[in-house]
């Protein structure tokens, strides 16, 4: 008789086994080298050489197709959600695995501006009551996919994002290019709660519209958002 920890850590290994079927997963690492912490993790790669059998012949060499959900914290985001030491990562190689997150104040409401790093295509959701990274991971998920449906990309959400939510992992912010243009977004954000009492999770399509010089294109000096996250889907 199987208990329940072991029925989930069952369903966990068959998830991983999943994600080897897949032919278009951009990130390929050795399963002794993926990213990850914890016991449930440890003992995946433990019983892994027991599920291997399922994987194609291919896969047999232990090397396993993975997507990491990666989340860049600001400071005060951070110290918020008692996370702990953050490293330094490169930007994913996956455009839509890599996002960024700053904790900001209207009128003593805590808000959390979330952007996509390559497009910075953003929204805002609520920031109380988030006691720790779990609970902040559950949130954005949950308002990501409710912003993108209010935007019309729930096909995006469905396509794109959801085959990132495996795994994830947080990290330092990129540079001070993002966290400049994320700062404008968060005045900008400020600003439509504060004086024009937008709901926050109806400011992302303002800030999506709002121009800036990092996402410059061909034939101008600024870009916004929501044409490079849309540009992002189409190629």
């Amino acid at each position: 008789m199987i208990n329940g920890a072991c029925c989930f850590d069952f369903a966990w290994h068959l998830s991983f086994v999943n994600l080897a079927r897949r032919h278009t997963l951009t990130t390929q690492l050795p399963l002794t080298k993926c990213p990850g912490r914890g016991k449930r993790l440890q003992r995946l790669w433990h019983y892994c050489d027991f599920f291997v059998a399922a994987v194609p012949a291919g896969s047999r060499n232990f090397t396993c197709y993975t997507y990491l959900m990666l989340f860049r914290l600001s400071a005060k985001l951070n110290t918020h959600l008692k996370h702990g030491r953050l490293k330094d990562r490169p930007l994913e190689a996956n455009p839509f695995a890599d996002w960024s997150a700053h904790l900001f104040l209207v009128k003593r409401e805590k808000l959390i501006l979330v952007s996509n790093t390559h497009s910075l295509y953003s929204f805002v959701m609520y920031g109380h009551t988030l006691p720790n990274e779990l609970r902040f991971y559950e949130r954005t998920m949950s308002c990501m996919r409710r912003f993108m449906e209010l935007d019309g990309l729930g096909h995006v959400y469905e396509e794109h994002i959801i085959p990132n939510t495996n795994m994830h992992h947080y990290a330092k912010a990129l540079n001070r290019s993002i966290t400049g243009c994320m700062r404008e977004l968060i005045y900008q954000a400020t600003y439509s709660v504060g004086e024009r009492g937008i709901d926050p999770i109806e400011v992302g399509k303002v800030l999506n519209e709002f121009l800036l010089s990092t996402l410059k294109t061909e034939g101008s000096s600024y870009g916004c958002p929501n044409d490079a996250f849309r540009a992002m889907c189409l190629s």
